[in-house]
């Protein structure tokens, strides 16, 4: 009998402490930090970045901050239980490319996020070299040639019967894809017989439109946004540029797809959160795991007490 007792305690010790071995699992710390961009071509200097940052322990206060080419531009520190997500705005100085990343520490570990690099344009195209149109009928064709050396990568066909008009969606009569000194053809048909005026634009992958050229006498407004210098910011009617579809002026982007906290969206957001995810889950997954063992033990314990007797009796046979 004391035998079959100290088996039952063995048993009951051994998943005790295997319990105790993931508990110490869980309550050793885990942080995570995750960073979402705009898209890697912004047309703005302002965006946003925009982190997540996580901890298996409910009473962490993260300590997060935001690195620009290796230096750091800003922080914030997260209060809510296991971790926040926020947004740091940011404004460069000039064109080029931008690297970001986060760390975030919890007064004893310190993690970093990926890198992620912004390319800022904000540029105007150059303008292209106009060739003119020439009509058959009520079928138009209009001629140009890109910019060698050029980043265009668009040019947006404009037509009016009218010589005097706005360049938008609805003067709109063709969207095409060049490479720079590239010599384009585009052919459009009129509704009617009423002589048509023709104007094009050139965007580069940013989305930053040229100046527009076209017909003689002609006199077209840029519609599509408040032209700056000769830049056509894609509004409404030039979501298609460089197959960039944006919501906003300025490529700020949230890392769950949803509105920041200024209310600007971008929907081509580039988000790196699969990982925080999967940490919380997996913190679920092993407090499933303590419970399972201590209920087992507390079951084997009580299976063990209940057929002491039995058990006690087929171990004397077994030590005769």
């Amino acid at each position: 009998m004391k035998r079959l007792s100290l088996i039952a305690v063995t048993v009951v010790v051994s998943l005790v402490t295997a319990a105790s071995s993931v508990g110490s699992a869980v309550a050793a710390t885990f942080v995570k930090v995750d960073i979402a961009t705009p898209t890697t071509l912004s047309r703005s200097k302002t965006f946003n970045v925009e982190f997540t940052a996580l901890s298996t322990n409910a009473g962490d206060n993260l300590d997060v901050a935001l690195f620009q080419n290796g230096s750091q531009i800003n922080s914030r520190t997260t209060t809510k239980p296991f971790g926040d997500s926020g947004t740091f705005a940011v404004t460069v100085p000039a064109d080029g490319n931008y690297q970001y990343y986060f760390t975030a520490n919890n007064g004893s570990t310190t993690v970093s996020s990926a890198t992620k690099t912004v390319t800022v344009d904000t540029a105007a195209s150059a303008p292209l070299a106009y060739g003119g149109t020439t009509r058959n009928g009520n079928s138009y064709t209009v001629s140009f040639t890109v910019p060698a050396g050029s980043d265009i990568t668009q040019v947006r066909v404009f037509s009016s019967a009218a010589p005097n008009f706005t360049a938008d969606g609805s003067t709109e009569v063709g969207v095409i894809n060049v490479t720079p000194g590239q010599t384009v053809t585009f052919t459009y048909n009129s509704p009617d017989n009423r002589q048509r005026f023709t104007a094009v634009q050139a965007f580069d992958a940013a989305g930053n439109g040229s100046t527009l050229t076209g017909d003689a006498n002609t006199n077209v407004n840029q519609g599509l946004g408040l032209p700056a210098g000769g830049v056509l910011l894609a509004a409404a009617g030039a979501a298609a540029v460089a197959g960039a579809a944006n919501d906003d002026q300025d490529g700020q982007v949230n890392a769950d797809g949803n509105s920041t906290t200024d209310g600007v969206r971008q929907s081509d957001g580039d988000v790196l959160g699969t990982e925080a995810a999967s940490t919380v889950a997996s913190g679920n997954s092993n407090s499933s795991t303590i419970a399972y063992l201590i209920i087992a033990a507390l079951i084997l314990a009580a299976i063990i007490y209940a057929n002491r007797q039995r058990l006690g009796r087929m171990f004397k046979r077994s030590e005769k």
